[in-house]
């Protein structure tokens, strides 16, 4: 039996469109430059997960055309037996790979990207600022200068303060609420303390290599070092609403003596 000019079309095609879509994805800049510590890291993590993945769908399929390309020619199916060793071989050999690919991966790059961002710098040194998420709008409170944060809650709350701090409680007196704006000084450790008062939210800071769910009944957590000066985006990456797509703020980073100045600034008005 002849093989067939539709297989042989279908072999070509694939042939011709795995190259060109591979260069495509890796020649396509799809996040900004890291302007993070971590975000090298975060960005070889993803390349190494792409890289592999894709000689491992490339090799499953160049497999699987070779076989419909050897086996076309028969009018049958052709059953043999295969030996017991052979049949666990070829079992253990995708297993080995995929842990060999996997915890390899984590241990020459997951585990220093890690470092960076929960060991680098003293967590008493580090910056640390609340973040309340809520439809739909993104609020940012800084302690002040005696380092701690006051009593809040939604009595509280105005049209210029949407976490709803206490005025009157000794420890808020000084606390600075930002809406829609998050500023951070260069190359600090910043801490990131999150709220959600309604549904999940999702903070994601593009250039920082950050993304971080915010669910509601929970204080969650994350750190990183900015390491370049500028404005940037801070989006909203979970589905929260009707006005999810306005969920949106700036990244405002600053070199430390302006931050300290900012600071100073904003506790005088």
């Amino acid at each position: 039996m002849k093989r067939s000019p539709i297989t042989a079309l279908l072999l070509t095609v694939f042939s011709l469109l795995v190259p060109v879509y591979g260069y495509f994805l890796w020649s396509k800049k799809i996040l900004p430059a890291p302007a993070s510590l971590h975000g090298t890291g975060i960005d070889a993590m993803i390349k190494y997960s792409m890289v592999c993945t894709g000689l491992m769908l490339l090799a499953g399929h160049v497999v699987l055309a070779v076989f419909i390309w050897k086996y076309s020619r028969q009018d049958r199916a052709t059953i043999g037996r295969v030996a017991g060793k052979t049949e666990w071989r070829w079992a253990l050999l995708p297993l080995i790979l995929m842990t060999v690919v996997a915890e390899g991966g984590v241990l020459v790059i997951g585990l220093p990207v890690w470092k960076q961002l929960h060991v680098t710098g003293k967590p008493g040194e580090a910056v640390v600022i609340e973040v309340v998420a809520q439809q739909f709008q993104w609020s940012f409170r800084y302690p002040g200068p005696d380092g701690k944060f006051g009593e809040t809650g939604l009595k509280y709350a105005t049209d210029y303060d949407l976490i709803g701090v206490n005025r009157k409680d000794p420890a808020g007196k000084d606390d600075l609420v930002q809406t829609a704006v998050l500023t951070v000084p260069a190359g600090k450790l910043i801490h990131l303390k999150m709220k959600s008062k309604d549904v999940i939210h999702s903070l994601f800071l593009p250039v920082q290599r950050v993304k971080q769910d915010v669910v509601p009944g929970m204080v969650i957590s994350t750190m990183f070092t900015p390491t370049k000066t500028g404005k940037y985006d801070i989006l909203c990456t979970e589905l929260c609403g009707l006005g999810h797509y306005k969920m949106r703020g700036v990244l405002n980073v600053l070199e430390p003596a302006a931050y300290e100045e900012w600071l100073k600034e904003e506790a005088e008005e």
